[in-house]
């Protein structure tokens, strides 16, 4: 099992639970500090935002390599984000909900800019998401077809 964390100037250092090593420390070349992580379920890939970023780096682990990065808008501070339970989709929060294929880094949904998002989850099956504004009001249902 591995647990990332995030630091100043862009690095990232996945840990080896086993161990309670750091097994690999990865660098953004970005001087952002990192503040968002998320892992695939299949465990091949993970996502990382910097706090006041407004894209996303998509990393395959098997390489330990940035793969793509997701640009938002221009102001986009991104709170959250998230993959689907199969490693196909990442969901992000910002001034809006936004869902992206990680494979073409294809823009797949984008959700009322007036909600601003502050977390987001997918179901198992990956009929719908969720999102949440700091109140905790559920602001979307989505169901994919």
């Amino acid at each position: 099992m591995i647990l990332g964390t995030g630091h100043n100037h862009g690095l990232i250092s996945l840990w080896d639970m086993n161990t309670q090593e750091i097994a690999i420390n990865l660098n953004t070349n970005d001087a952002k500090d990192i503040s968002k992580i998320t892992f695939s379920e299949n465990g091949y890939y993970f996502a990382s935002a910097a706090k006041s970023s407004n894209s996303v780096n998509l990393w395959d682990l098997r390489k330990q390599k940035i793969i793509r990065e997701i640009k938002l808008p221009e102001k986009s501070l991104i709170e959250n984000i998230q993959f689907d339970n199969f490693g196909n989709s990442l969901g992000i929060c910002a001034d809006h909900s936004y869902i992206y294929n990680i494979k073409s880094s294809e823009l797949i949904s984008e959700i009322d800019p007036n909600l601003n998002c502050n977390y987001i989850k997918f179901d198992r099956e990956m009929e719908y998401f969720m999102t949440t504004n700091y109140e905790g009001e559920i602001l979307t249902n989505l169901i994919f077809n």
